[in-house]
């Protein structure tokens, strides 16, 4: 089931809410780690987006941040496909609820990250001053 907001289908979106007015877009991502641990049965997900928070916290505003990353971890993970890798993986990313937990598809047309788990929790939220490759924050 396809849900407008993506924070919806988080454990806890509080944090995204008090930093963001409207769901960051995450149509244009770029990925920088994806980890899985077969013990936890977990994959974790390292990305930026490129849409900076219209209410970013003020030690973001005091250190010049520009951008923004984000750390997901999908829980009790069933089903994980990846193909491809490059130096650059930038594309779009959906989650939707399905009828066994959440469902995470990130796929540019060269890389593809799959995965079905029961669960998807916001592990954390960084920002940092680096080379921003969207708008600049005002």
């Amino acid at each position: 089931m396809k849900i407008e907001d993506w924070t919806q289908l988080l454990t806890d979106a509080n944090y995204v809410q008090r930093i963001y007015s409207k769901p960051p877009d995450v149509s244009k991502i770029s990925i920088h780690e994806v980890v899985l641990d077969r013990d936890a049965s977990t994959l974790k997900l390292r990305f930026n987006v490129f849409d900076y928070p219209d209410k970013p916290p003020a030690k973001w505003v005091a250190n010049q941040f520009n951008c923004v990353q984000f750390t997901l971890h999908v829980l009790e993970v069933s089903m994980v496909q990846i193909f491809g890798w490059s130096h650059e993986v930038i594309g779009p990313l959906s989650i939707s609820k399905v009828e066994t937990g959440v469902y995470l598809l990130f796929s540019n047309g060269k890389e593809k990250i799959e995965c079905v788990g029961a669960f998807v929790v916001l592990d954390k939220i960084a920002g940092y001053r680096g080379e921003s490759r969207g708008p600049a924050p005002s």
